[in-house]
């Protein structure tokens, strides 16, 4: 018996109990109450398995129905027993695999927003074994699990760019106390999930076993270090918590180092990761020289904050950052006379050597060193500074010339200082790492400078026209505010042109930025229309640019499909914008063809052009988002012509088709078949071939015994199989076993063709309609469109489809493949042979290709 079973869940509920109610998801109330599962064999055990599915299989059974193993501890002992054997066999290879179908099932509908079902996928369908008392049900959940390891099966949601369904490979588990680690890894583009502790200690357990397949690797600090140096430009910002925060403080900091540097394996790899929480409130890149020792801080009021670690770290941490080997890793210092050196040396450079006349209309800024990090840029930008302060008692005018230093009177005096010439001109003198420290000194203080619009008018028309804000382009450039385009928030930035005006937002504080400044963000719709313009628009290109398509373009395209917006997929459907799979040229999506449907694969099997990049094709989101849009991927509305379901099973005989195939025994056989080119002699029983066959029952009447039989002797031993009973799969393994022997899929599948075609014959020869119906069936069922497969069922359809049933489907078929069928007919051939029969080919297809 051919294990069998069904793994169920409930999916939604309703109180309405008309049919109706089930018509839309919607309508229903999901995520009902967790099954406690049990286990069925076509009815109720009555075994509790706490899995929160029902598991149904063709089990062998205990007396009484009462278990499907004689005990409930633990895994059965009698191993050698062929029921249990089979019962172990359905519970942890055939269950398993229909249980991952499950969860895939459920991850689809909620791609497709048929409702939320997050918490379900996780929490009802999750194979969670805490509350299982049996260990083979047990076994079973981390059997679940183990499969789930495959990259095609998608469970895990991450909130990583903007929530996604990811695999275990991908996927950076954390407990759900971690949830700021998570938090602030997914704000930096890492796919981090949460997990309750008993799920991820089922992933534990199943590497513990030596499972070295499996893809599961428990995050580490070295791990987290190096997935974080892939996303330097996108970790957020950390700012103490008495200052203005968009999201994450040092104490959320803290608990991200607690994590990482618990693993000393990470020491190694922390340089330039920006995570030194420092005295004045922001953070440092590992890497730079940072000292440990706040009760120093008051030695150095100026600088000191920005050299010197937080005094808010924890206890642990602190133990760290002053022990011996993580500050020769990390550069953190401990204070002593050298530090003192260093920290002198930069205090006692001077601000200035200038004298001047004080003057009312251009003030001073007073006391430069609390700027001390600008302090040389804002130098170079013409900004003066002095050290004199005034008595209370001088002149009021005498103390307006000069101000206090605010980022308020920074920007005036950058205002004084570039006439009568151009902001631009001014911020000339600037290297990009200027130009990035002075940015981020305005987006700290961005808050107060844009409130000050209310008190100067004309302020922020000053502040836009700051040349500081970097833009996509091979010049290294910075423009101002007001000039340049900004790509929408949902997307990457993407362009073919090396020169552009759309501005670089490495972090996203400079998105947030320059829309508070008043620069829009691009429609969506708008941004892509500017990229496809740059394909399709010859006049658009220009020498020192590249049109080719590209892995950033393939990337860039992903993530606009992963919108699922049916206006842009409506608008790019008739664009030649997609990339084939050699990304060697653009086309039109509907000329392109999914590469999960073999006969597809069989058509082109010589060529990957007609395909799409792995990227796209391996998606499931961006491949439904394509078909939309005209991607191939089956003949639509071609049913198959109504089946004859005759079946030969009340005529044959099980004990004789064990005897003609498991145990031939000639004392039962008293007919011979004379087989091949081989010669091969096989027998069989006169009487049930006569009652298969009237053709048979004639030659027999008429006392031909010996029967000469020109087809393969494979095909023959099937067609006998056929007339004493077996099912038409059954019968078939064998030569579908063979397709491992086949170089490629597309010959295995031009042989099976053939096999088809002479039991076809034979069918017909011997007058056996219902198994003709059958083999008529599967030769319709493999959709062949090889040109050369095509040719070789219609060469056979005169003298052998009895009901035309062939040609009809034929007729429909091949018009529906038109294109790709034109395509293989229209390949140039290289030898007269070649031409020859193609050109043949051609003929016979072409009343076929014509239009009704």
């Amino acid at each position: 018996m051919k294990p069998r079973g069904g793994v169920a869940s409930l999916l939604a509920q309703s109180n309405d109990k008309s049919d109706e109610s089930f018509d839309k998801l919607e309508k229903l109330t999901p995520n009902p109450p967790k099954l406690e599962g049990e286990v069925f064999s076509y009815l109720s055990l009555s075994i509790s398995t706490n899995l929160g599915v029902h598991l149904n299989g063709n089990f062998s059974l205990t007396s009484a129905r009462r278990g499907i193993f004689q005990s409930k501890s633990d895994l059965p002992r009698k191993d050698s027993d062929k029921n249990v054997k089979q019962n172990l066999y359905i519970l942890y290879d055939v269950l398993p695999d229909l249980h991952v179908k499950l969860l895939d099932y459920v991850v689809k509908k909620h791609e497709n927003k048929e409702a939320n079902f997050l918490p379900y996928i996780m929490n009802n369908l999750w194979p969670n074994t805490k509350d299982v008392t049996m260990n083979f049900f047990k076994n079973y959940g981390l059997n679940v699990i183990k499969k789930l390891g495959n990259d095609i099966h998608r469970i895990f949601w991450t909130e990583a760019d903007d929530g996604q369904f990811i695999s275990l490979k991908d996927a950076r588990i954390f407990r759900n106390e971690e949830k700021i680690i998570v938090d602030i890894l997914v704000s930096s583009g890492i796919s981090a999930v949460m997990l309750e502790e008993d799920k991820i200690k089922q992933l534990n357990e199943i590497i513990e076993s030596g499972e070295s397949e499996f893809p599961y690797k428990p995050v580490s600090g070295e791990s987290i270090c190096e997935d974080l140096q892939l996303k330097i430009s996108s970790i957020p910002s950390f700012k103490r918590e008495d200052m203005i925060v968009d999201k994450y403080t040092h104490d959320d900091l803290f608990k991200l180092l607690e994590f990482i540097l618990q693993d000393k394996n990470s020491y190694e790899i922390l340089s330039e990761l920006p995570l030194v929480p420092l005295s004045n409130g922001l953070v440092g890149k590992f890497g730079e020289v940072y000292y440990v020792g706040h009760e120093f801080l008051d030695l150095f009021p100026d600088i000191g904050p920005s050299k010197f670690v937080s005094a808010g770290l924890l206890a642990n941490l602190s133990i760290i950052f002053k022990d011996d080997y993580f500050s020769k890793k990390a550069n953190i210092k401990k204070f002593n006379a050298s530090a003192v050196l260093d920290l002198l040396d930069s205090v006692l450079k001077p601000p200035s050597n200038m004298l001047v006349r004080p003057d009312i209309s251009n003030p001073l800024i007073q006391n430069g060193n609390s700027l001390f990090s600008l302090f040389d840029i804002l130098v170079k930008l013409k900004v003066r500074f002095t050290d004199m302060t005034f008595p209370e008692s001088a002149h009021e005018d005498i103390k307006k010339c000069v101000n206090e230093c605010t980022a308020i009177n920074i920007i005036n005096s950058l205002e004084r200082a570039c006439l009568p010439s151009t902001m631009e001109r001014l911020f000339e003198k600037l290297s990009s790492s200027e130009c990035e420290k002075f940015r981020t000194f305005i987006k700290d203080e961005l808050k107060t400078l844009i409130a000050h619009e209310q008190s100067q008018r004309g302020f922020m028309e000053i502040l836009r026209s700051l040349p500081i804000w970097p833009i996509h382009s091979s010049e290294n450039k910075f423009i101002d505010a007001t000039t340049g385009d900004l790509p929408p928030r949902k997307l990457p930035f993407f362009s073919f042109h090396k020169k552009t005006n759309f501005y670089r937002c490495d972090h996203e504080s400079d998105f947030n930025a320059l829309t508070k400044l008043g620069v829009t963000p691009m429609d969506t719709l708008e941004y892509l229309k500017g990229i496809v313009k740059q394909v399709v628009d010859e006049s658009d290109h220009s020498d020192e640019d590249e049109f080719e398509p590209s892995q950033a373009y393939v990337i860039f395209l992903q993530r606009v499909l992963l919108l699922r917006d049916r206006e842009i997929e409506k608008y790019l459907g008739p664009k030649e914008i997609i990339p084939n799979k050699p990304l060697s040229d653009f086309a039109h999506v509907d000329t392109l063809y999914d590469m999960s449907v073999p006969v597809l694969r069989s058509i082109f099997h010589d060529t990957d052009k007609y395909f799409l990049p792995p990227e796209l094709q391996n998606n499931p989101v961006c491949l439904e988002a394509l078909k939309r849009m005209g991607l191939i991927s089956t003949a639509k509305g071609i049913p198959l012509p109504e089946r004859n379901n005759l079946f030969q099973k009340d005529a044959l005989l099980t004990s004789l088709l064990d005897k003609l195939t498991v145990e031939p025994d000639d004392d039962y056989h008293d007919a011979t078949f004379i087989v091949g080119e081989e010669r091969k002699i096989i027998r069989a029983n006169r009487y049930v071939l006569s009652a298969a066959s009237k053709k048979f029952e004639e030659k027999f009447r008429d006392n031909i015994n010996e029967i000469e039989i020109e087809f393969h002797q494979d095909v023959f031993k099937v067609f006998l199989q056929l007339l004493y009973g077996q099912t038409f799969k059954d019968a078939t393994i064998p030569i579908l076993s063979t397709a491992s022997d086949f170089k490629t899929e597309h010959e295995f599948k031009t042989h099976y063709l053939s096999f088809l075609i002479d039991l076809l014959k034979l069918t017909v020869s011997y007058e056996v309609k219902p198994l003709r119906n059958k083999v008529e069936d599967a030769i319709m069922e493999g959709e062949y469109v090889n040109i050369r497969d095509l040719y070789r069922i219609i060469e056979c359809l005169k003298d052998f489809d009895v009901e035309q049933r062939l040609k009809g489907f034929f007729e429909e078929h091949i018009r529906s493949y038109r294109n790709p069928i034109n395509k293989q007919l229209r390949k140039n051939a290289v030898t007269v042979k070649e031409k020859s029969e193609i050109s043949k080919i051609s003929q016979k297809l072409q009343p076929y290709l014509q239009n009704k």
